[in-house]
């Protein structure tokens, strides 16, 4: 079936920030859709991203563009800095924005198509 909703209606996850007198909070913006963990030292930033759609993702990074098969996790690692990325499956409105990507950090992303009845 398809189906319109409105924009309003559509929310991005929150991202978790951590803080620890051992490093400083990951840095993500308020509609970052990638979650952060600081997993420590010098390494680079690892970006898992998990398409639990039954449509292939694409998603591009500072224009490389990455293809994650439905319901599977993909790894894909960073030098780190700040990111534009835009993610799109067919049908869905592609989403796009900028995220900072940390050095001694991982992120997660699950993307997921998340429907609901409106009244």
């Amino acid at each position: 079936y398809v189906g319109w909703i409105p924009g309003s209606a559509v929310r991005l996850g929150a991202p978790a920030n951590t803080s620890s007198d051992d490093h400083e909070p990951a840095v993500n913006g308020g509609n970052s859709p990638f979650t952060a963990e600081y997993i420590g030292g010098d390494v680079a930033p690892a970006v898992i991203i998990r398409n639990t759609t039954p449509r292939r993702l694409t998603l591009v990074m500072n224009r490389v563009t990455y293809n994650v098969r439905p319901n599977t996790t993909q790894t894909i690692r960073l030098d780190g800095g700040n990111y534009r990325y835009r993610a799109s499956v067919p049908g869905i409105p592609a989403i796009s924005g900028s995220n900072e990507f940390r050095r001694g950090y991982q992120y997660t992303w699950e993307f997921r198509i998340v429907t609901r009845r409106v009244r």
